[in-house]
């Protein structure tokens, strides 16, 4: 299974589980040719709830995608940690998108999840440093 490692900064620890639409599994089975595409699930829930997303033809056809599990969601490990807010999660997907290279990247979100389109702003700066390209798309 598919999981980035995050930097440890003092005890703190993720191991992000992920999922692709590649035949693969993994970013490295993605096609260059085609854009790719963050797809961010709700808080409380993990990536399974995007399985609609990733079994859309229009999608799947068109876009490399890929789901991140949050801390504490679906396979992801954690130490838990109280001090994880929007930044902590925009940081966790900005790493793990610099550890995977995907530095063009758009991102796909429900605008009803405040925290994660907090984040997805949020990660829009952190992205800013490593790529001038990418969208931010609340549906």
């Amino acid at each position: 299974m598919p999981f980035v490692d995050l930097p440890n900064a003092h005890d703190d620890y993720a191991s992000l589980w992920y999922t692709t639409n590649s035949a693969t599994g993994t970013v490295g089975g993605f096609d260059p040719s085609k854009p790719a595409v963050l797809l961010l699930h709700p808080h409380f829930l993990d990536s399974a709830w995007l399985s609609a997303q990733f079994e859309d033809p229009r999608l799947s056809a068109n876009y490399n995608l890929i789901a991140l599990d949050a801390r504490h969601a679906g396979q992801t490990t954690s130490r838990l940690n109280g001090k994880q807010d929007s930044w902590t999660d925009a940081a966790d997907l900005a790493f793990a998108l610099e550890v995977r290279a995907l530095f063009t990247i758009s991102l796909l979100a429900r605008a009803t999840i405040e925290r994660w389109m907090v984040g997805c702003l949020i990660l829009r700066g952190l992205l800013g440093a490593l790529s001038s390209r990418g969208s931010c798309l609340g549906v």
